[in-house]
């Protein structure tokens, strides 16, 4: 019987397979390191902390209705009911109100959670916006309670936006300094990557999570504009992270 030879594209896929086995090899045994192992963690990191540190806010444009003067001078505590996302309201979820020209007004949730009341005010004008969040805080000012009367009000539009939370960036610049080893561990990072974040809020706000970077160190570092919630307010301001 005669012996057939390997045809000529026979050897080619046979070195393909030899090479692509060869280089799965080498990258099992010898895994990414220096600029691309950086590069890899910076993106990581980033989006992890973005992540660990979001949360949502429900927002709802609504429209007071006062065109026959039905929401009377001694009695403007307008009761709202918000059944989306929740029914009723849990009671981690605060509540913050304000006019279209962002002056706040006083506003709480029903001693049952299933309404939101706020005192409005012809200086408010028509248009108001409530927010919905676990990191919002509430001030309880209003100290009586309303029937819901939907002729008030109409609910012009809602949605949820996710926003990085100055409150749980506090807490894990906290952790950041007061165990950094445990909190790379919890973050799965390689051992001989370090990083570090800041925040930017304002002029005058910001928080920096950095340890001491030796001389000749390559660093990798990316800055992002992000919203965020801080201090009962959203605002847009800068999110950086470093590894090296």
């Amino acid at each position: 019987m005669k012996k057939r030879g390997m045809s000529h594209i026979e050897v080619i896929l046979a070195s393909i397979l030899f090479i692509g086995a060869v280089s799965f090899s080498l990258y099992f045994f010898n895994p990414p390191t220096g600029s691309h192992l950086r590069e890899g963690s910076l993106e990581y990191t980033s989006n992890l902390i973005i992540e660990n540190t979001s949360v949502p806010v429900y927002i709802y444009s609504i429209w007071i209705n006062n065109s026959n003067n039905q929401i009377t001078s001694n009695s403007k505590i307008v009761a709202l009911d918000l059944s989306y996302p929740f029914s009723p309201i849990p009671d981690e979820i605060n509540v913050k109100a304000q006019d279209f020209e962002g002056k706040e007004m006083p506003s709480e949730k029903s001693a049952d959670n299933s309404l939101v009341y706020i005192n409005w005010s012809l200086e408010n004008g028509n248009l108001i916006y409530i927010m919905l969040s676990e990191d919002l805080e509430e001030k309880n000012e209003i100290s009586e309670s309303a029937m819901i009367n939907e002729n008030y009000y109409r609910i012009s539009s809602n949605y949820k936006e996710k926003v990085m939370s100055k409150k749980k960036l506090i807490y894990l610049n906290g952790t950041y300094y007061n165990d950094y080893e445990g909190l790379k561990e919890l973050f799965g990072l390689p051992s001989k990557i370090n990083f570090g974040f800041s925040a930017s809020f304002s002029d005058n706000d910001e928080l920096n999570a950095e340890r001491n970077i030796g001389s000749g160190i390559d660093v990798l570092a990316e800055e992002s504009r992000m919203l965020f919630l801080h201090d009962n307010n959203m605002s847009f301001g800068n999110f950086g992270v470093k590894v090296w």
